[in-house]
């Protein structure tokens, strides 16, 4: 029975192996068909894959050489501004200036036609103050010469005035004398009459 066994383990060991080597052949048949499918289609992919990488590099250098040209095209047009910027200020600061020194000139010109017409203001101004110290200088000689008519006159009135009051006192003392001195007879004679 044992030896019945073992040859039933030695059939069933070699069924195994017989069957081993044949899943393993085909298991090799397996494997290098899907190794050949797979190589294929990595193949395949690696392709697409290369192509649609080329074409990603090409349009990115497409867009890099647009963007350096919108680039190159945005810093021509900041030059360009910056130097019309540059000349536009350059124009208006030499039109300030132009205008600034116009305005200079001109307050310069309506200063000194200013002090002209003061000048010659003052000028007229002290030619009419020495006139009127002329003529109140003369006024004063009139007014000083009148006034010395005026007194020399009232002087003389005065001393008329004087002498004729004087003339009329001595007449008064003579009347006065006369009266008396006739009084004086007439009472006299009338003493004597009595």
């Amino acid at each position: 029975m044992m030896r019945h066994d073992q040859t039933r383990e030695r059939e069933n060991l070699t069924r195994v192996e017989v069957n081993a080597l044949r899943t393993s052949d085909d298991f090799k048949q397996l494997v290098n068909g899907l190794q050949s499918e797979f190589g294929s289609r990595l193949e395949l992919r690696m392709t697409e894959l290369v192509n649609r990488l080329l074409l990603e590099q090409e349009e990115r250098m497409r867009s890099v050489e647009d963007i350096r040209y919108q680039l190159d095209v945005k810093e021509k047009m900041n030059v360009e501004k910056a130097k019309h910027e540059r000349e536009e200020m350059r124009d208006r600061y030499a039109a300030m200036d132009a205008v600034v020194r116009s305005e200079f000139q001109r307050k310069d010109e309506a200063i000194m036609a200013l002090q002209t017409s003061l000048e010659t203001q003052i000028r007229t101004i002290n030619g009419w103050v020495k006139q009127e110290e002329l003529a109140r200088t003369q006024q004063e000689i009139m007014l000083r010469t009148e006034i010395a008519k005026i007194t020399d006159g009232s002087k003389f009135d005065i001393e008329a005035f004087k002498a004729q009051q004087v003339q009329v006192t001595e007449k008064l003392s003579e009347m006065i004398r006369m009266e008396v001195d006739s009084r004086l007879a007439t009472d006299k004679e009338t003493k004597m009459l009595i």
